[in-house]
């Protein structure tokens, strides 16, 4: 999946975006308005990398798999 933001459409202050751990983090600081007279802060993770492993389901049939997630 690919997503363009344009930033430069929003209401922001400012925004950040860093990768720490392969964990991709956009942050976005949100203008007050009318409505919030406070700034607003919002951190969007977008992807975190989990362990599992693939295992063979010979019930099911061939090519079958179950996936068993560690450490959840």
């Amino acid at each position: 999946m690919i997503v363009i933001l344009y930033f430069q459409q929003l209401p922001l202050k400012d925004f950040s975006y860093r990768k720490d751990h392969k964990v991709a983090e956009l942050t976005l600081i949100w203008k007050s308005d009318e409505k919030h007279t406070d700034e607003v802060k919002q951190v969007i993770s977008i992807f975190t990398e989990i362990d599992c492993i693939l295992l063979s389901d010979p019930e099911a049939g061939p090519l079958k798999f179950k996936v068993c997630f560690c450490n959840i």
